[in-house]
């Protein structure tokens, strides 16, 4: 059975990821700095993800637990709101650290502990707003810029080790968080994605290895104009 690391997977996005890693056949190994309540097949790690050294040890617990992982997706991150007037050092330094650093980390971890036999695979989450920056979260919206640059940046590398990466740039996710943060689902835009659709995009970005072509891209998730609304009128 192939193995699947979920940053992030306490809550949100990773933990709907790690949930549909699991219905897809994948023994998950779920990482987070907070507790996890019990998922089926998901088997939890509890790790600081901007510690270098706590990272590297949890992937070679996972390896050594599990077996050599061949998916790993990058989705622990941080958005609080932020401005130019009201951004702090700390919340610089938080959210780059969690975001851009986790991220960072996630993937040296990764490349050590992949059998470079296999077909691997690593997904980076960044987001809409590194591409078209959001003026009420300006310092989210660069870390996830930067994301998008390393995705492009350590393709060519990771090639070499038999890794294939892609990101994804997705757009409004109605996670529980993010419901709550605009007062209920009726506040969501009408665009707003089920984050078991980004899952399910997760899974046949990496499903065989990927697309074969595709390597070093970030790919917008954003439900099309053309598509019915899913979410805002539940």
């Amino acid at each position: 059975m192939s193995v699947a690391v979920i940053t992030g997977a306490a809550s949100g996005l990773g933990r709907v990821l790690a949930s549909e890693f699991v219905k897809a056949g994948y023994q998950v190994a779920g990482l987070d700095i907070q507790d996890q309540a019990p998922l089926h097949g998901v088997t939890a790690w509890k790790v600081d993800l901007t510690d270098s050294d706590a990272v590297r040890t949890t992937f070679a617990e996972v390896r050594a637990m599990l077996g050599a992982p061949t998916v790993c997706v990058t989705a622990a991150g941080i958005y609080p709101r932020s401005t130019l007037v009201d951004a702090t050092v700390e919340t610089y330094r938080a959210i780059f650290d969690v975001n851009v650093l986790g991220t960072l980390l996630s993937a040296q971890a990764f490349a050590d502990v992949v059998d470079e036999l296999a077909q691997n695979t690593l997904v980076t989450v960044s987001s809409v707003d590194g591409i078209s920056p959001f003026s009420k979260s300006v310092l989210y919206s660069a870390s996830k810029a930067a994301v998008i640059n390393l995705t492009s940046g350590i393709a060519e590398e990771l090639a070499g080790r038999a890794i294939r990466v892609v990101g994804i740039a997705p757009g409004y996710i109605a996670t529980d968080r993010v419901i709550e943060l605009n007062g209920g689902r009726h506040n969501l835009p009408v665009d707003a994605s089920d984050p078991t659709e980004i899952a399910q995009a997760c899974i046949g970005l990496t499903r065989g290895g990927g697309i074969s072509l595709l390597t070093g891209q970030t790919v917008t998730l954003r439900r099309s104009a053309l598509e019915t609304p899913s979410l805002s009128n539940d």
